[in-house]
């Protein structure tokens, strides 16, 4: 193909919509221009344009993609149009979108020009002329100006023969950011508002109040024993539940209303528009009634029990913020009561929620402080009475109110995540202990149980900072024994599983705590291989001279014969109590008839005095 040849008809071809298309477009261009004064690597530049190009058009779904290649006295020109089969076009010609305009010089002082991108058009008309005259292109794109006075003069530019028309598919952009609004705004799990989409609408639901003077109600509910449901049931099954619960509150708000998951099993109503005592009552009752209806969970009915705190605002009372607060102490104050009923803010009932809030505070504070300590109590082997290991329990050493008992304060730590923190510090200082131990007695081979909370447990790092404590204590797995909730064991949540699973295959020892307390399966249990049974202090205390004391201690015993395990009965004050437990086989024991649980300093001071 000479030049004036290439000036007058140009080299087309039709490739299909497809990835097979580029390949062979950019064999044909490479054919093109064989043999031109065209340097290698100018050569591979406007083949690479041109794969590009196609590209881009296939992905935007065109149907065909034609080429057309000029080769004039000093450049080569090459445009590639995408056919989108968008309906017969006007005077015989194709409808042709999303244009590429390339030109390639033939002296090696000019580099691949594109002239036009995908984002702004050139008629060829415009290029052929520039390239006649032989004006050097620009590196970058020209693009045409949209002001409409502008395209009303370039329409009448006998150079111009037509115009490209670019759309874009807007749907997946809308649909991206329809989804941005749902993430930002509600309640992945539930669909219900979230948080600040539920403060949005009570803003503007306290304006509408104010401006009509109008009353207000907020209700906070809270699941009961929700814990419960997921450590039994697992976690696929506590998420059917909230889903449930959120279905049957839409079903019973009117379209005024809000419905919002606040987070975890609380959730949230703004109820408008008539909103005095007596109405918002007769609402909230008609909505506990249909949440007490039995859900049905992994083929189980279940009875789920919901307490609610509700406050009522009047005219230009309070603001959103405040109004919450109030709902919140009004559930704090159903709770109280025995849960599963709903209260109405009164004034007074500010105090104990007050007091709670405090309270979470300072034991941030004492964590950082640590006023937290380890109280060890040992425990013994039944028969020999030396000490085989120690059980670690936490202690808050308040400045104000003296020692106090974890029942002041973990329960507290459960609901607000710091068990976590708590229970890191605990492990920590118990591996100490153990190392002030071997200290004195080498080679005791003394062992130290640790309770971890179910919280604990499902952390994805858990063990592995289980692992780095002992690294750092320099002490074997095999001297940490994890003592579990029996319940645990009913769980299906796979990171629980998973971490039980790596902390004993890598040597830690799993004890089942208070067993027989609660209601576990024993099918379950057989299912996870344990190493210990820690007795439930119950069976400990029905050991006395009536017939059939002995019972439910002697089956624990047989139980864990039968399953290969040791038991430890916990809770033990009598000697007569112990002498039962010892002629049953029971192999340890732990409580006050020998030592309460106490500080580092009196646990090595007990390990001298028995020689251990």
């Amino acid at each position: 193909m000479n030049a004036s040849e290439g000036q007058r008809t140009p080299a087309k071809l039709t490739v299909p919509g497809e990835p097979a298309g580029v390949v062979e477009a950019s064999r044909f261009v490479r054919q093109v221009v064989l043999g031109l004064p065209l340097s290698a690597q100018r050569a591979s530049d406007l083949e690479a344009a041109v794969s590009e190009a196609c590209a881009t058009a296939i992905k935007y779904s065109a149907q065909e993609v034609e080429l057309a290649v000029w080769v004039l006295q000093d450049r080569v020109v090459v445009e590639v149009h995408g056919d989108y089969g968008l309906g017969p076009a006007k005077a015989g010609q194709r409808r042709r979108l999303l244009g590429l305009s390339l030109l390639v010089a033939l002296a090696d002082q000019v580099q691949v020009s594109r002239i036009s991108d995908c984002s702004s058009r050139i008629s060829l008309a415009f290029l052929l002329d520039a390239a006649r005259s032989g004006r050097r292109a620009s590196s970058g794109p020209l693009a045409i100006t949209q002001r409409e006075s502008e395209r009303e003069r370039l329409l009448e530019d006998p150079r111009v023969h037509g115009r490209v028309l670019t759309p874009t598919d807007v749907r997946r952009r809308r649909a991206v950011e329809s989804s941005l609004r749902s993430q930002a705004f509600r309640d992945p799990l539930t669909g219900l508002a979230n948080r600040a989409l539920f403060f949005d609408r009570l803003g503007h639901a306290l304006s509408r109040a104010d401006r009509l003077g109008a009353s207000i109600a907020v209700a906070i509910l809270d699941l009961d024993d929700f814990k419960i449901v997921n450590d039994s049931l697992g976690h696929a099954a506590g998420d059917r539940l909230l889903v449930e619960v959120s279905e049957r509150l839409t079903g019973q708000l009117r379209a005024e209303d809000t419905a919002a998951r606040l987070g975890g099993d609380e959730f949230a109503l703004v109820v408008e528009e008539g909103a005095d005592l007596g109405n918002t009552a007769r609402v909230i009752g008609r909505i506990l009634a249909h949440l007490h209806t039995p859900y049905s969970l992994s083929g189980a009915e279940l009875r789920v029990g919901v307490s609610v705190g509700v406050a009522v605002r009047y005219s230009h009372g309070c603001g959103a913020e405040e109004l919450v607060q109030r709902a919140d102490f009004a559930l704090y104050a159903a709770k109280a009561a025995g849960k599963n009923c709903f209260r109405l803010f009164e004034s007074g009932m500010s105090a104990p929620s007050v007091a709670r809030l405090e309270l979470q505070t300072e034991l941030e504070r004492a964590l950082e402080s640590g006023e937290l300590e380890g109280h060890y109590q040992p425990i013994l082997r039944a028969k020999t009475g030396t000490i085989e290991g120690f059980e670690a329990l936490c202690r808050w050493r308040h400045p104000q109110r003296g020692l106090l008992a974890p029942s002041e304060f973990l329960p507290l730590a459960e609901e607000t995540g710091l068990i976590v923190p708590i229970g890191d510090a605990v492990l920590r200082q118990a591996c100490e202990c153990v190392k002030q131990w071997d200290a004195l007695h080498p080679g005791s081979g003394l062992w130290c149980a640790v309770n971890l909370s179910d919280r604990q447990l499902r952390e994805p790092g858990a063990i592995h900072a289980l692992f780095a404590t002992l690294a750092e204590s320099n002490l074997e797995p095999a001297r940490l024994v994890l003592d579990i909730n029996e319940s645990v064991f009913a769980t299906t949540d796979v990171n629980l599983l998973e971490n039980l699973a790596t902390a004993r295959e890598a040597g830690i020892r799993l004890c089942v705590d208070d067993f027989g307390a609660g209601r576990s399966s024993l099918g379950l249990l057989g299912a996870y291989p344990v190493d210990m049974l820690k007795m439930t202090k119950g069976f400990v205390d029905a050991l006395d001279h009536s017939p059939g004391g002995a019972v439910p201690a002697g089956a624990v015993i047989g139980l864990a014969r039968s399953l290969g395990v040791q038991v430890v009965a916990a809770g033990l004050e009598r000697r007569d109590q112990l002498e039962t437990l010892t002629d049953l086989g029971c192999d340890m024991w732990q409580g006050w008839h020998f030592s309460p649980a106490v500080e580092t300093s009196q646990l090595l001071a007990l390990g001298r005095e028995r020689g251990a």
